[in-house]
């Protein structure tokens, strides 16, 4: 078994509403590299995705200093009411005292990936073809929301071989002579926590027989010439259309990952 942390930014914002929050006192002690905690702050009757910026107060208790600005704590907010919390972290980038007593504070918020590997549980990576319009409707998706939700699976379920949790799949967008690859993992194949994640309750047991999957995106667009892509010819690329059914064998993963280094 490997253990091991890793963390990759997620947003760089600033603090909202430290002039409410922070002290005179609290806020002359603020230096940059400081650790924040954030905290979840449900019951805020004006920001139903309200999320506290917080430091530690003689390592007993947290003090607010402020919030994650309402344009960038929704997905944060759903992710810690899912019991994400921990995948979190954040610290102080920027504090500026002004010439009028007043400061600017800036924080960068990290995703903190555990990257504990069990040997026996090994993850896959698959491939899927997008047309046209599936390219558009991915990269709307991971523009607007920060991930991308598909259904997948069909009829005698079991025959099939999707993605679980934690697999990758790397999306491929075909054009004459170049393609676009997107890099992506399954964060949640569950129906309930992917209905919360949407706030669509209505979406849980649908009456098809698919299953939901929500993907985060680990690194793309990328760009690359279509002849680097040669190799795929040999898997019956063909199959790779409609749903990501079989996972990649060792070589070709190999390859196909390797595009994105």
């Amino acid at each position: 078994m490997h253990k091991g942390k890793e963390k990759k930014i997620f947003k760089e914002c600033s603090v909202a509403g430290w002039k409410y929050n922070a002290s005179e006192n609290i806020l002359s002690d603020l230096y940059e590299g400081e650790k924040l905690y954030l905290i979840r702050e449900a019951d805020n009757s004006y920001d139903r995705n309200a999320i506290v910026v917080a430091v530690q107060q003689d390592e007993e208790y947290d003090i607010a200093i402020g919030y994650v600005p309402r344009s960038d704590n929704e997905l944060i907010a759903k992710m810690m009411d899912m019991g994400w919390g921990e995948a979190f972290s954040a610290k102080l980038t920027t504090v500026e005292e002004n010439q009028d007593g007043s400061y600017r504070l800036r924080m960068t918020i990290y995703i903190v990936r555990n990257n504990t590997v069990e040997e026996d549980k090994k993850q896959h990576t698959f491939a899927l073809l997008l047309n046209k319009q599936g390219h558009k409707y991915l990269s709307q998706m991971l523009f607007n929301e920060g991930f991308a939700y598909f259904r997948w699976g069909g009829f005698l379920p079991w025959k099939r071989t999707l993605p679980k949790k934690g697999d990758k799949v790397v999306f491929i967008s075909q054009r004459r002579k170049k393609s676009k690859l997107y890099l992506m993992q399954v964060l949640f194949n569950d129906d309930k926590k992917v209905s919360e994640l949407l706030n669509d309750p209505d979406m849980i047991g649908l009456p098809d027989d698919c299953a939901p999957f929500i993907l985060t995106n680990i690194k793309g667009p990328v760009t690359v010439k279509k002849s680097r892509l040669d190799f795929l010819e040999s898997m019956n690329i063909d199959k790779y259309r409609y749903q990501p059914e079989t996972y990649l064998s060792g070589d070709i993963e190999e390859k196909l990952l390797s595009l994105f280094k």
